[in-house]
């Protein structure tokens, strides 16, 4: 397969990371970015919430570039980098949304 036909098969990879962790991060048919908007209790925009937790991935690929393995088995270098992919669309959204109000 070419880049361009992996690229939109990692899309659709995206979509469904996102709509199962949205199952699995929201309760009920509420807002689907209810865990997101979390940091709002304590004064935090949701997307800047969103850029610590991408801080977080982006930390976890820096050590793994330094180190050359990790311990936690049950989250790959690819799970961080699509973590990071929708984070990152999220983030953009969130901020979006912000700058309407």
């Amino acid at each position: 397969m070419n880049n361009r036909g992996d690229f939109y098969l990692e899309l659709e990879e995206l979509k469904r990371l996102h709509d199962k962790k949205a199952h699995d991060y929201t309760p009920g048919e509420r807002d689907p970015f209810f865990n997101l908007r979390l940091c709002e209790n304590m004064g935090l925009e949701p997307w800047k919430g969103v850029l610590v937790r991408i801080g977080d991935k982006v930390s976890r690929l820096m050590a793994y570039a330094s180190k050359g393995h990790l311990l936690v088995s049950d989250e790959t270098v690819i799970d961080t980098f699509r973590d990071l992919a929708v984070y990152s669309i999220l983030g953009l959204m969130l901020y979006r949304e912000e700058k309407k109000k």
